[in-house]
């Protein structure tokens, strides 16, 4: 979940080989080793993250490292129970690195090592009754988090926790106990809005995430994935889960339906990752309209790769802001270990429609569950082709107009197929004809 306040801001022939498009003489060495092309040696650029062009909006950098603080706050009339685990072991929840579901494991896996997530955790009771901050309704959040940075700002130097230097927080946690109000209380993520001018150490708040998923040794896993979704959503991402409806939230369904910013399950698909900057241009292959028949191997998902399918005509292909199929191979390996077997595996087609709005206050995806273009959901973020079924296998065939495999407007003739021809260990081997 994602809460929005508004409030002004402080201020040729082709080969295709491991998830690379080789031109000429081009010969791939790997996803992130140099790469001849032609005459001119260039190493593979993380495509930019979509928050890179949200001027004035402090979300959480999405590579490189960043420091996130944890406050567990408990209060005189409402405190954690017995069965949550004690906070050395919520530390390594968290932050440890021997844990592969913590936020740091899980991140630095699914962002192919471009994010590293350190942080520390404190504790703080509050001054007053959990029903007192209740009580002052939008305000109280903000009121708490005023009261426990000024109590605990001789112990704590924020700057620490502003790792890009501009003066804001990262992003930070504030995790509460059951007790109070459910409805007021619950988890999300949300944006600083009603005291602009408040600061400690020089530092303002901006992004941060109030967490009611409780840290309980029965369910530790619950709490982080509700940590994974969050985060996702301090780094720019929407919900994918539907908007409107009262049962079945999930927008994507089955073992080829899981997305960290629908049902908390598994990994990001490669639509986020791309979102995310977490690929090069290297390993994002354009399908070309003008080859009658081609074939692309698209690395396993935990090794980073997919191919992309563009309305024919599109010129700006590096334009990830747009409509377009993602095309991706996934395998029990990675983020994905456990979810399901490897005689499940195959791949998955995402339909995406990441264009961006802005409101005179914020960035945003057009098409976003609490969106004004949002209506019924007809138009979202993000689909799945042939959502009632599982992973395409090896022989499987879907054309253009099959199983809402087709463009929202669905003008154009378009006649074009994907065929899984076969797969190993690395990745698959897919098809597209035009005829």
């Amino acid at each position: 979940m994602i809460t929005w306040t508004k409030r002004l801001f402080k201020t040729v022939a082709t080969t295709f080989l491991a998830g690379c498009l080789l031109v000429g003489c081009g010969k791939s060495t790997g996803d992130n080793t140099v790469v001849s092309i032609g005459n001119r040696i260039s190493e593979p650029e993380l495509i930019p993250a979509v928050t890179a062009n949200w001027t004035n909006q402090y979300n959480l950098s999405s590579t490189g490292d960043i420091n996130i603080p944890v406050f567990v706050v408990d209060f005189p009339d409402c405190t954690y129970a017995d069965t949550v685990i004690s906070g050395k072991e919520l530390y390594q929840s968290i932050f440890g690195e021997n844990d592969s579901k913590s936020v740091t494991s899980f991140y630095k896996t699914s962002s192919y090592g471009n994010l590293n997530i350190t942080g520390d955790v404190y504790t703080y009771t509050a001054s007053k009754n959990i029903a007192e901050y209740e009580a002052m309704e939008d305000e109280g959040y903000e009121a708490l988090i005023m009261e426990m940075f000024e109590a605990l700002d001789d112990d704590i130097e924020f700057s620490d926790y502003d790792s890009n230097e501009d003066s804001v927080l990262d992003t930070f946690i504030v995790c509460i106990p059951t007790g109070g109000d459910v409805d007021y209380w619950y988890g999300s993520q949300h944006v600083w809005y009603t005291n602009d001018d408040f600061s400690v150490d020089g530092i303002y708040p901006d992004y941060y995430v109030l967490c009611d998923s409780q840290a309980d040794s029965s369910d530790i896993a619950y709490f982080q994935k509700t940590l994974w979704h969050e985060l996702g959503h301090c780094m720019g991402l929407p919900d994918y889960y539907l908007y409107g409806v009262t049962d079945d939230y999930d927008g994507m369904h089955g073992i080829a339906g899981y997305e960290v910013m629908d049902d908390m399950e598994a990994d990001f698909c490669q639509f986020s990752k791309i979102q995310l900057g977490w690929l090069n241009d290297q390993q994002v292959q354009v399908y070309d309209y003008d080859d009658e028949e081609e074939s692309y191997f698209i690395p396993a998902a935990s090794q980073g790769g997919c191919l992309v399918i563009f309305k024919e005509g599109t010129t700006d292909t590096d334009n990830f802001q747009s409509e377009y199929f993602v095309v991706e191979y996934d395998t029990p390996t990675g983020n994905f270990e456990g979810y399901f077997s490897d005689d499940d595996a195959g791949v998955r087609i995402i339909h995406a429609d990441a264009e961006t709005t802005y409101d005179g206050y914020y960035y945003d995806y057009k098409y976003n569950g609490y969106s004004e273009y949002y209506g019924d959901g007809e138009v979202r973020v993000i689909r799945r082709v042939n959502d009632s079924g599982d992973f395409f296998k090896v022989g499987d065939t879907i054309s253009y107009g099959e199983k809402d495999f087709k463009w929202y407007n669905d003008e154009g003739d378009y006649k074009i197929s994907i065929t899984m021809d076969d797969y190993d260990e690395n990745g698959a081997w897919i098809r597209i004809s035009s005829n």
